[in-house]
């Protein structure tokens, strides 16, 4: 989609926003998204955090394009307000992490980066001079509304859109005359200090002025929102959690959302409480969910198995963080996966679900909610910190999901028998009517009916596993599943696999080493248990080398790769606490694919140079 006047060609800006928290960061970064999603633009808003209630340094990157596939998070930034230092830096150049870094570099050293103005790289430095507005002195979180003044003037947002979006969001914070104060000082400040300066050079200068044709399909969600929202859609009425960072908020929009569609949310005394309630709910056919993040999903496994053992339906939503133990409460990671698949003891059915981007938590919940009815057992969906906090442009939700042919509708469960007057639910072995039984075939009679049921997962879900092949010719039908090359055409140069907000930034990076004319097959898994092993080995009938990029240190899924299919893959891992980024995963497979090609002329000549004859 190109700009109103449809003869500029796209672009992607992205404004950095770093401050101490209680400078109003996060608020900025959310306001200034939101008023160029208003004016039609895609937008996003990745922020970043410390675990700390007061103090401690925040950043948030905000995306502006009018390309709805430009990534979320970037190494570089065209704009950085470093509110901690009252400084503003325009970034002119292509590549603006260095200077990204120097400001970063002087903030945390305190000292003063202002009257660097055109310097080699092109950065040029300008000065927030926040004494003009009094009220900044005892209300810091008004930086906030001066630095979306900057922001309306420097780039040409309508004074209007922004102002409109501050009173709705401070009007309960009794600051909103304050904050419009603060704006005007921003707008004036920006208007004879700032863009006489950069007008003529800087090509954002006022680049958002005219509006982006918009769609009143496209909503700002973020992707624990989204949760709550495919929850509700899918029939969910009973919501039971404990608060834990950074799954909180799903519990805050379910009591928002839920007690208009019936149901009900509470907050428990534990994760064990709560995900007993939900087994509760669901013992009276009554659909319930609760989230949590690693140390919640730890507590509650013996549930789990419970709900395996009795084929109770549970959805479960872990928001991963970085861990183990406290960890990282607000960093990424996408730790869970063993504790999802293998958690607790004894041998119980479940399924584990993975979410790449906000659109998919919507419609992967409803996909949960219809797997739990299915086949009664606990279904865990993994989302991370990095995809529940990021807010962004999005097509409108559909409740209704038809999938390559199979549909969704939350339909209810199955009644109770006819005539039926008791349930007998236990957690001790079991014969079909619910009564205990110790014996030797009752045993196998029902484990085996218990896990049968699983064996349909791949006829019903094949197309939760992505096969992105790109311009290569697919493989034989007869070769489908083969473990050898038979795809009648140039290997690729590497195959790769990823899963969860990894896989959406790999999508990216796969796309930009497409241009360079590598040619590469992907798998992106959404179904991560139980394990389909066909679709990680037709990845074999495109090329050997297959690269698993994920956010943990041991390569979860690449060790689940290996264990199932003898594939011994090559792990990109990061596990820093922060996402990948599109720039470092091309990085890293454009090194592996350059070091796969050294070895093979290596192998291709006599030792000399020389070819083999």
């Amino acid at each position: 989609m190109d700009a109103a006047n449809n003869n500029d060609p796209p672009f992607t800006l992205r404004v950095l926003l770093v401050g101490e928290a209680g400078d109003g960061v996060l608020n900025a970064g959310d306001t200034f998204m939101r008023a160029a999603a208003a004016m039609g633009f895609h937008s996003s808003v990745h922020n970043c955090f410390p675990p700390t209630i007061r103090g401690g340094m925040c950043s948030v990157l905000v995306t502006v394009s009018d390309d709805d596939s430009a990534a979320p998070i970037s190494p570089s930034a065209d704009f950085v307000f470093a509110l901690g230092r009252a400084s503003l830096v325009v970034l002119g150049g292509a590549d603006s992490a260095s200077s990204v870094d120097r400001v970063n570099d002087a903030i945390n050293r305190g000292t003063d980066i202002n009257g660097a103005i055109n310097t080699a790289d092109g950065t040029q430095t300008f000065k927030l001079d926040f004494d003009l507005c009094p009220h900044i002195h005892n209300y810091p979180q008004l930086k906030s509304g001066f630095v979306l003044g900057v922001l309306s003037t420097i780039l040409g947002i309508p004074d209007a859109i922004v102002l409109g979006l501050i009173t709705e969001k401070l009007k309960a914070k009794n600051l909103t005359e304050q904050n419009a104060e603060a704006f005007k000082f921003g707008l004036d400040s920006a208007a004879s200090n700032i863009l006489p300066a950069i007008r003529a050079v800087n090509k954002y200068a006022l680049r958002l002025a005219s509006a982006c044709p918009s769609s009143n399909e496209r909503v700002v969600l973020d992707g624990n929102r989204a949760v709550a929202l495919g929850a509700i859609s899918a029939g969910c009425r009973v919501y039971a959690s404990y608060p834990i960072t950074p799954a909180t908020s799903i519990g805050a929009y379910m009591a928002k959302y839920l007690p208009a569609f019936g149901g009900f949310a509470y907050q428990t005394e534990d994760e064990i409480s709560a995900i007993g309630a939900v087994a509760g709910a669901w013992f009276f056919d009554t659909p319930a969910m609760t989230a949590t993040s690693g140390p919640g999903l730890s507590l509650m496994q013996e549930f789990l198995g419970y709900c395996s053992m009795t084929e109770t339906p549970a959805v479960v939503v872990d928001v991963q963080r970085a861990g183990p133990s406290i960890g990282m409460p607000t960093k990424h990671s996408q730790d869970d996966l063993m504790a999802a698949i293998f958690g607790g003891h004894g041998e119980g059915q479940r399924i584990v679900l993975s979410a790449s981007t906000v659109d998919e938590c919507f419609h992967l919940t409803i996909e949960a909610f219809d797997m739990a009815r299915r086949f009664r057992c606990p279904v865990i969906l993994l989302t991370d910190s990095a995809l529940g906090n990021l807010q962004t442009t999005c097509k409108r939700p559909n409740a209704d999901v038809d999938v390559n042919g199979h549909t969704v509708t939350g339909a209810a469960l199955p009644a109770a028998a006819p005539g039926a007057t008791v349930r007998r639910i236990t957690g001790l072995e079991h014969d079909p009517k619910g009564i205990p039984s110790n014996t030797a075939n009752n045993r196998v009679r029902q484990q085996y009916k218990r896990f049968s049921k699983m064996d349909k997962i791949e006829a019903y879900y094949n197309y939760m596993q992505t096969l992105d092949i790109g311009d290569l010719k697919p493989p034989m039908p007869k070769s489908r599943f083969a473990a050898k090359m038979q795809n009648d055409g140039p290997p690729a140069d590497i195959c790769v696999i990823s899963w969860g907000f990894s896989a959406a930034m790999t999508r990216i990076a796969v796309s930009a080493l497409r241009k360079r004319g590598l040619k590469i097959a992907c798998l992106y898994p959404r179904l991560l248990f139980p394990f389909i092993n066909g679709h990680y080995l037709e990845l074999l009938n495109f090329c050997k080398r297959i690269a698993v990029v994920e956010s943990n240190y041991t390569g979860q899924l690449a060790s689940l790769i290996r264990t199932n299919t003898g594939i011994n893959t090559i792990s990109v891992k990061k596990y820093s606490g922060e996402p990948f980024t599109p720039e470092e995963i091309e990085a890293e497979l454009a090194g592996i694919i350059d070091m796969e090609k050294f070895i093979e002329d290596i192998d291709n000549s006599n030792g000399d140079g020389a070819a083999k004859k």
